[in-house]
């Protein structure tokens, strides 16, 4: 069986309030395969426990221009504004962020507008070696 190619690294980070909890996961982009970075976001809390995970894409790719203009902070502007609400109405991130590796097979599927449960697969396992709650609500102590 061959490895699969790893085309990148993506961030998980948790975010609670409250009895609500954000989980937001940011994918690489692939300027070879142009796929943009993407950010897939849901919101959970008890009345829905089971969301679907919503993506945004950047609009800004070093395919689209000489890699050395393009910055870092146009590249992260698409989640610019989610985190900044995060920041004003006072979220909490949960434990630390998390770092799992990426797939070309994971990119073809982002592409194609799909949730990348694989990576997410990844984050839940990873979660559990690290030892956050199995719970995904409730308050940080």
């Amino acid at each position: 069986m061959t490895q699969p190619q790893i085309a990148g690294l993506a961030v998980y980070f948790e975010f609670r309030k409250q009895s609500q909890t954000w989980q937001v996961l940011l994918t690489p982009e692939s300027a070879e395969e142009r796929i943009p970075a993407s950010m897939f976001r849901r919101r959970l809390n008890p009345a829905q426990p089971r969301k679907m995970w919503k993506q945004v894409a950047s609009t800004a790719m070093s395919a689209h221009a000489d890699p050395a203009q393009i910055t870092t902070d146009a590249r992260l502007n698409f989640v610019r504004s989610m985190l900044d609400s995060l920041v004003i109405n006072q979220w909490k991130i949960y434990n630390k962020p998390i770092v799992v590796e990426v797939t070309k097979e994971d990119l073809a599927e982002i592409r194609l507008g799909k949730t990348p449960y694989k990576i997410i697969g990844r984050v839940l396992k990873s979660r559990k070696k690290l030892g956050f709650s199995d719970k995904l609500f409730g308050e940080i102590a």
